[in-house]
């Protein structure tokens, strides 16, 4: 499925205004194995 196809869909049911109180963590999950998995639980943890 392309992005922008993806995307559309997404805006189209309104989840783009999504918010929710606190902060936001990104993390890019285009290819897990380069996610760094304890530097994320380290930030959760900051929030928890």
């Amino acid at each position: 499925m392309p992005y922008e196809h993806f995307i559309g869909g997404i805006a189209s049911r309104g989840m783009d205004q999504f918010r929710v109180d606190g902060e936001n963590i990104v993390v890019d999950t285009t290819d897990f194995q380069n996610v760094d998995w304890n530097e994320l639980f380290e930030k959760i943890r900051t929030y928890v």
